[in-house]
Parts: structure tokens; sequence; C-alpha cells
């Protein structure tokens, strides 16, 4: 089974949140202040050899043959056609096991850095946007909390509220077929980077390290840490809203859990040395 991907071309681009970007979220999402930004910040330049990168999260049918193969595990929601459609993204699957099946097929886990070039930014323009598609949110553009809702979320107690403790999430909370929405695609043509399901990349997670890089270190260092068994998550998942779908938003589970549960988490791949 071929992975579809797309090519990201090698140079400088902007990782993190803009002091900006920022400011904007305070005044316009309530329940959090600058703490809530810090992991994310400063903005930095950095820059990365060419790579290949697939333009959907691995679905259930790729993984399927993986499976089969006995190179991983069945998920543990795998029973469960809510969870295991054909055509969605395979959710419930640990650090390792993305690892073990990126590596089986020929290629790797994203760095955080490559994820975020392939999500975010824009060559032509020298600029990197907060949603794949621009710097306006689009709810109808991925499955998130809001789509599901089909209200706006507008602060950590209104998701609370609205969506999870009102139990709209348990009850209509699912994944959906890969490419059904349009206009979705980042600049590089990389699609469901915002929302659906949170995605596994290759570092490990420490909560302030781009304040600690140092200014003149730009090329792609994949952060690891043998101390540390958390990993990075990016994009955001069907649970979050607008604020957790940003492509500057990080987030950590341990290696073999799932902080939020097992219905939200998946991954991609990327082709190095191309």
């Amino acid at each position: 089974m071929t992975t579809e991907m797309v090519v990201v071309k090698r140079g400088c681009s902007l990782m993190g949140a803009s002091e900006e970007e920022a400011l904007f979220q305070i005044a316009n999402y309530e329940g959090y202040d600058i703490e809530r930004y810090k992991p994310e910040m400063p903005q930095h330049l950095i820059y990365l050899d060419t790579f290949a990168i697939s333009v959907f999260p691995v679905t259930n049918t790729e993984y399927s043959v993986a499976i089969k193969a006995g190179v991983v595990p069945s998920p543990p929601m795998w029973s469960h056609k809510k969870w295991s459609k054909p055509d969605a993204p395979v959710v419930g699957v640990s650090w390792f096991d993305a690892s073990r099946y990126c590596e089986w097929k020929g290629f790797s886990l994203p760095s955080e850095a490559q994820w975020e070039k392939a999500a975010g930014w824009n060559p032509l323009l020298g600029k990197k946007y907060v949603y794949p598609w621009g710097d306006e949110w689009d709810t109808n553009k991925c499955l998130n909390a809001e789509s599901i809702l089909k209200l706006p979320i507008m602060g950590k107690n209104d998701w609370k509220n609205k969506f999870w403790d009102s139990g709209i999430a348990l009850k209509h909370g699912q994944t959906e077929a890969v490419g059904l929405r349009n206009g979705d695609n980042s600049y590089y043509g990389a699609r469901m980077m915002s929302g659906h399901v949170w995605e596994w990349v290759e570092d490990n997670y420490e909560n302030n390290i781009y304040s600690k890089k140092q200014k003149s270190s730009y090329s792609n260092i994949i952060i690891k840490n043998q101390y540390s068994d958390f990993r990075v998550l990016k994009g955001g998942s069907w649970v979050d809203d607008r604020n957790s779908c940003r492509v500057s938003y990080r987030t950590f589970s341990r290696e073999s859990a799932w902080r939020y549960g097992v219905t939200d988490v998946g991954f991609r791949c990327v082709k190095n040395d191309i």
C-alpha cells in the first residue's frame, strides 16, 4: 500500500509562536495567561533539509496491514466500530508502536520541527501561519470540538461547560475519514494537521526548550532526553478547540500511554534523505 506524501524543500523557517500570536490568544480566548504559551516561545529560526511527509495521518486500513504482519499490536479501541472505520486515522497508538510502524514502512516519525514546518510555513511569503490554512480560525476546516458542537468555544471554561461536562464529547466524539474537508491543506499540501487526532513526533518533551536553545542554533536538532519518557504531541484533535489546534501548540504524553485517552492520538510518517 503506497503512502501519499508531499515534499517540503530544504531551507529556513520559523518555529514556535510569536509574541503577537500569544497576546492575541490571551485577549481572545478566556482562561489562560502568558504561562500557557511559554512552551511555544520564543519563535525562532530553524533550518531543515528536504524531506517528504504523509499527506494524511496513518489510517486504520494502513495500520491493519502492519497488525496482520505482526509488526504492531491492535490498538485498545480496535474492536469498536466508532474508532476503527477503515479510512479514518488510527487512534490509541503508543509512541513506540507509531515509531515501529514508520520504521517498518521505511520511514520515521517527523521531528517536531519537520511537523511544524510542513503544517504552518509559507516560504513564498516567509510567514508562519497560526493554522495550516492561514491565520484565521475556520471551524469547518478540521474536525474539532467546535465543529462537533456547532457552536464557537471562546475559552477554557467555555470548552469544559459546553463540550465536556455537557456529555457532548462522550456522545458525539468520533474520527472521520481522511480528505473530507476542503481547504484544510498547508502550503505544502499536507492535510488534517489541525484537529482530528493528536500526532506523535520524534522529540522528547521539554517545557521551555525554545528559551534554552542558543539563538545561533538553526539546525533541526531532535530533542532527546534519556531521563524523560514524555514525547511531544502536535495538532490538536476532535476533542480540542481553536486554541489547542494551532500549529505552534505543543503538548505531551508518555511514550507508552495516552494522556487524553485512547481515542484521539495518531501519527503520520516522514521520509528523510530524499
